[in-house]
């Protein structure tokens, strides 16, 4: 009886070693793969003429392997035929990453578009723009409140109450009002009051089969309040349209919290787009962005307000 005891306890101590030393090995072996698929990564950007993801994949392989030479090699051949401009967006971009490592995403963010101004194909920027747009949009959305003070306007129509709760009537005298929102491009409602939301990244992740993916886009504008009332919230519902054009394919919710009287929200969010296959033309062209509806909440309706959309 005590022999199998023991043999089962000897049995237990051999496999917990064997998971032990598999753990150890995938720590150790983990940095090393990293390594070689960000240095693939580098010459892929390379070959595509993206100069700055491959300086900053490579540096990355020296950060994780400090003994790869021929990393080293290939990152410094770069470095000395590297133009003016790439190593500004260079300099520009870690910048931008140290500014994000600190919290200050709106300094990291100018940063980082500067240093996309420099190298419009750089992935590595368009992935922090996304990455920045994505954390604030998190950051941002909160459940709207039901209350009865809750307005949305559709267009330039005024008084009309949220679709949540129809049977609900509000005084157009306290209604607020909206002059008509920026839109992405005239191909969607045709009109003179009509001016872009600005398109700060654009970024393409196909599938594995790459027949389709998705399609990111930093969207940014602003919303300032004209009235002399604070909302305790605002919600932006921006739309997507094309291709074709004027076809409605989904919508993304902005929301923040307290806009005062007189003040402008930068708003920015990410929107992704599944399309199935990527268009052809210019994606900046193929798609248009619109500002569809506006909810505006505040305790106390005083008196009547306007929130008016600028660039």
């Amino acid at each position: 009886m005590w022999r199998i005891i023991f043999l089962v306890f000897v049995l237990m101590l051999f496999f917990v070693s064997i998971v032990h030393a598999a753990e150890l090995g995938q720590n150790i072996s983990d940095p090393a793969l990293a390594a070689r698929s960000h240095y693939v990564a580098g010459e892929s950007a390379l070959k595509s003429g993206d100069i700055l993801t491959a300086i900053i994949e490579w540096e990355t392989v020296l950060k994780l392997k400090p003994t790869s030479d021929y990393t080293q090699k290939r990152l410094t051949e770069v470095l000395t035929k590297q133009t003016p401009e790439v190593k500004e967006a260079h300099d520009r971009y870690l910048t931008g990453i140290l500014l994000k490592d600190q919290g200050k995403l709106d300094q990291a963010q100018k940063e980082l578009v500067a240093a996309l101004n420099l190298q419009p194909e750089a992935k590595c920027v368009k992935d922090q723009l996304i990455e920045i747009a994505d954390r604030e949009a998190k950051e941002r959305t909160k459940t709207l409140v039901n209350d009865l003070n809750t307005i949305v306007i559709h267009g330039n129509s005024t008084g009309k109450t949220s679709p949540q709760k129809p049977s609900i009537s509000i005084d157009k005298a306290n209604s607020i009002r909206l002059v008509r929102p920026y839109s992405s491009s005239s191909l969607t409602r045709p009109s003179k009051d009509y001016s872009p939301l600005r398109i700060l990244a654009i970024d393409w992740t196909p599938t594995g089969e790459k027949k389709y993916g998705q399609l990111g886009y930093v969207i940014q504008g602003q919303l300032r309040n004209e009235s002399s009332n604070r909302f305790d919230y605002v919600s932006l519902t921006i739309s997507i349209y094309g291709p074709p054009a004027g076809h409605k394919i989904d919508s993304e919710v902005i929301n923040t919290e307290g806009l005062a009287p007189g003040k402008t929200w930068d708003f920015r969010g990410l929107i992704s787009i599944w399309s199935d296959p990527l268009p052809a033309g210019n994606v900046r062209k193929e798609f248009q962005f619109e500002v569809d509806e506006i909810y505006a909440s505040r305790s106390v309706i005083q008196s009547p307000g306007t929130a008016v959309i600028v660039r």
